[in-house]
């Protein structure tokens, strides 16, 4: 059998996910983080001033029309409209009454770190402008930005994670409006094989910090235990007890090469017994303690 080399391995797939690749990345191990919301209803025509957007920023118009210069083309908006402003994108907003339009902004966070991933974008490289905008029905995104709005004002602890959630249910719901042509490729899965992969590793990450039996794993992705047995075999040559300890192991790695943490830290972060267990697991699959692991290059 040919082995398997970083382009045909499926794991490095998984890996590469991990670090935030387009091409690799998928829905599951992004979240997008809430940054301000902001409602518009002038009473007088105005323009907003052109900016460079930093983030991106989705525009529902409640009320139209809503006319706007995006990258240097003219376009005009009607209720129930929504359009994607991506950063990079130049914007320049034309109000004139009746007028009356929400603006949420947002940016893409690694659901596995907690870090930005700044390069992430919404639609595909080449995407026409006029198919950035989509029928959206404002009796849906209303109600979830009242919700965002009030948890402003409660000065909770709690209401940032509130608020994220909020954003991902709107997110997504907006994410389904458009043509999936046109989306990125971390979320529209081209393959069924991409797409098991993409579901796998998400759970996996989500699970990653205590230890899960196979059945849960399997009911976690709706799949019966032997089915998923059988892909994980087909696809990553192993069983799934094993592709969860390599995926755990290999995240453990990434955090002991940065430096600046303990292998008991990083022992209890991924669910293990205990440091002498981990240890022994951490050399099974990688070939070296993780006292002995090379420091990241970069």
């Amino acid at each position: 059998m040919r082995k398997a080399g970083p382009d045909t391995d499926p794991f490095v797939r998984l890996r590469s996910a991990l670090r935030g690749d387009d091409e690799t990345l998928h829905a599951g191990l992004v979240r997008p983080v809430f940054s301000r919301l902001e409602r518009v209803r002038p009473k007088r025509d105005f323009q907003f001033h052109p900016h460079q957007h930093r983030e991106f920023e989705i525009i529902l118009v409640v009320r139209g029309p809503y006319q706007f210069q995006l990258n240097g083309e003219s376009f005009r908006l009607s209720k129930d409209t929504v359009l994607i402003v991506e950063p990079d994108d130049w914007h320049q907003d034309l109000c004139e009454p009746p007028l009356d339009y929400a603006a949420l902004l947002f940016t893409f966070h690694s659901r596995v770190d907690g870090n930005r991933l700044p390069g992430l974008r919404f639609f595909r490289k080449g995407t026409p402008l006029n198919h950035r905008h989509a029928p959206f029905r404002a009796s849906i995104f209303l109600p979830l930005l009242y919700k965002i709005a009030r948890e402003a004002r409660t000065h909770d602890p709690m209401a940032t994670h509130l608020q994220d959630t909020l954003v991902e249910e709107i997110f997504w719901r907006i994410a389904r409006a458009f043509d999936p042509r046109w989306l990125s490729s971390w979320l529209s899965p081209s393959q069924s094989k991409e797409a098991f992969l993409a579901q796998l590793s998400a759970s996996m990450a989500r699970h990653a910090h205590r230890s899960v039996a196979v059945a849960e794993l399997a009911r976690s992705l709706g799949i019966s235990q032997r089915t998923l047995s059988l892909r994980c075999a087909t696809l990553l040559g192993d069983s799934p007890a094993r592709v969860f300890l390599r995926f755990k192991i290999e995240q453990a790695r990434e955090l002991l090469s940065e430096g600046g943490i303990s292998v008991k830290e990083v022992s209890d972060r991924f669910g293990f017994a205990d440091p002498y267990h981990f240890s022994r697991a951490y050399k099974a699959v990688t070939g070296f303690p993780p006292s002995q692991t090379p420091a990241n290059p970069d």
